[in-house]
């Protein structure tokens, strides 16, 4: 499989989203999320390793 991501691509989908994150790609075993932080990073821990 082959896939392209941009973070021109990245923005655009997530200035069309409502959360603050965006799902760009999923697969069986893993995804690429856009989330970029505005000041303060207000995540929570998570159950998946981040890249």
């Amino acid at each position: 499989m082959s896939f392209h991501l941009t973070i021109e691509k990245a923005k655009e989908a997530l200035s069309q989203a409502s959360d603050p994150f965006v799902l760009l790609m999923k697969d069986k075993t893993m995804r690429v999320e856009y989330f970029p932080p505005k000041g303060i990073d207000t995540q929570t821990p998570h159950l998946q390793d981040e890249v």
